[in-house]
């Protein structure tokens, strides 16, 4: 039996989406966020282009975070939309995971650094190789403490990110990865079914909201 899968992932400065048949790759577009200007624009275009009907898309996966807050928010609402609509399945994968995963051939240890906040990265740490396997989890780090303690690994080690400055003692193991939806839909076959109130953005900060005052 065919099946059709629509891959979302906002979480950066890029956007990518992509549609699978049967593990084949039919269309995928990666582009700058600025040049996205209506995310359920460029998703009928790429139906358009793979010549595939919204109702010939049999389950959803979209990359929860962590990330851009408005690309995760708007990303997640269109995901749970057309999967609510269609009634079909949806699942999620986290980004650094899934950067990880674009590496994961790697015989050693896949460090994932993404920017955050302007003194610290979201950092998680992988064993590659046949398998990928977590080894610590996301979690906010100082850039400064990271990276010292980067250059002193005497394993066979290959640093991941989005990170448009690195220290050059640390260049010769930096490669810079853009996730992938194509690859988070190959990620995700291992992976469960989320019900609409499991798909949240996945924030390595708590989002701070200040409620408006209310008017007299």
């Amino acid at each position: 039996m065919t099946t059709t899968k629509l891959g979302i992932c906002c979480a950066t400065n890029m956007v990518s989406l992509a549609i699978i048949r049967d593990k084949l790759i039919i269309s995928e577009v990666v582009l700058m966020r600025e040049k996205v200007d209506d995310l359920i624009v460029l998703m009928d275009q790429i139906l358009i282009q793979a010549g595939v009907s919204s109702e010939n898309i049999d389950e959803v996966v979209v990359v929860s975070g962590p990330g851009s807050y408005a690309g995760l928010r708007t990303s997640l609402t269109v995901a749970k939309t057309f999967a609510l609509v269609r009634e079909i399945p949806l699942k999620t994968v986290q980004t650094l995971e899934l950067m990880a995963y674009q590496v994961r051939y790697f015989q050693g240890l896949i460090a994932v650094v993404m920017g955050s906040r302007r003194d610290e990265v979201n950092f998680g740490l992988f064993g590659g190789g046949s398998a990928l396997n977590p080894l610590i989890p996301c979690q906010p780090v100082r850039k400064n403490l990271l990276f010292s303690k980067l250059s002193s690994v005497q394993r066979d080690i290959l640093i991941v990110g989005d990170l448009r400055e690195i220290p050059s003692e640390l260049q010769k193991w930096y490669q810079s990865v853009v996730p992938k939806a194509s690859e988070a839909i190959a990620l995700s076959e291992t992976m469960s079914v989320k019900t609409q109130e499991e798909v949240i953005p996945f924030y390595a900060y708590p989002v701070n909201v200040t409620p408006g005052k209310a008017k007299r």
